[in-house]
């Protein structure tokens, strides 16, 4: 389960989209769900950079009770998401910052309506399958197989097993309802290929992907951000990716351009910072990269 790093996902389908000519990152919601609440004011660029001000559908005070507590076998559509989960705005689109996971299922639903596919269907046939992402799966579309490891989380003195009896991870319920925003489950190894392709400049084009990585800093939420993309500096080293978490798992891909270095930490233990792990590798690897790469 790697949890956000599905919106690396969404963010290049909708920029792959935008380079077929039928979509711009510019234009407003309102050429897809013009129903939407100030659909008219927000771009598909305030969606990408969380930027819109939609509110978080993870913060929404009945939001554990319903998809944990409530039925962990629950589907739920995008648009049920929206209608249960979706308070009033933060703020004016544009006119701050704040991370929600409401962007990208208001992307998804975008992706959907202007292809005619299911996302899980287009990810895959744009995606998993022409980078031999074998090991990756949109739960969007079933679930994955029945091997995928199970995340724990702490409780009661010991790790316990966050499950439903079915394949989902880590339940039906949390799966349907994390959507585009969170849902994929993948391999390790299919996502540094995944973070290689992508921020190592073999799928999309170098427009699209400057504009991706082209980061802003928010000194209010103290985060960095560019479109779908996360960005930190360590030992010397900027670098591009995703973090993802859900309950009982966690994970880190990070893409290093200067040093073509990628480093992936998934975990089936929630409320673990995997960055840490992630940098420890990364402190071990750089010194072979930059030798590799001056080579």
């Amino acid at each position: 389960m790697v949890g956000s790093i599905t919106k690396t996902f969404v963010t290049a389908a909708v920029l792959d989209l935008a380079e077929d000519g039928v979509l711009s990152i510019d234009d407003p919601l309102a050429d897809w769900l013009p129903d939407y609440p100030r659909a008219g004011q927000m771009t598909l660029r305030h969606l990408l950079s969380h930027t819109s001000g939609i509110f978080n559908y993870f913060e929404h005070p009945a939001y554990n009770k319903l998809v944990f507590g409530t039925n962990d076998a629950r589907s739920w559509a995008p648009q049920e998401i929206l209608d249960n989960f979706v308070s009033a705005p933060y703020f004016e689109p544009g006119a701050g910052y704040h991370y929600s996971n409401t962007n990208f299922v208001l992307l998804g639903m975008v992706i959907e309506q202007q292809t005619g596919q299911p996302l899980g269907a287009l990810l895959r046939q744009r995606f998993f399958t022409p980078l031999g992402l074998f090991s990756t799966y949109f739960q969007g579309d079933g679930p994955p197989p029945s091997t995928s490891a199970h995340g724990y989380l702490y409780r009661s003195g010991a790790f316990r097993q966050i499950s439903d009896a079915t394949d989902y991870r880590p339940t039906a319920s949390a799966a349907a309802v994390a959507w585009a925003a969170g849902s994929i489950v993948a391999s390790s190894s299919d996502i540094a290929r995944w973070a290689d392709a992508l921020y190592g400049g073999n799928l999309l084009e170098p427009e699209s992907l400057a504009q991706m990585i082209d980061y802003t800093y928010y000194p209010k939420a103290n985060d960095t951000y560019g479109l779908g993309t996360r960005t930190r500096v360590y030992l010397g080293e900027r670098m591009f990716g995703h973090t993802g978490s859900l309950r009982g798992y966690v994970a880190s891909m990070w893409y290093y351009p200067e040093a073509d270095l990628t480093v992936v930490v998934l975990l089936n233990r929630g409320r673990i910072d995997s960055n840490p792990v992630a940098d420890a590798l990364a402190a071990l690897a750089l010194p072979a990269s930059r030798g590799a790469v001056a080579d």
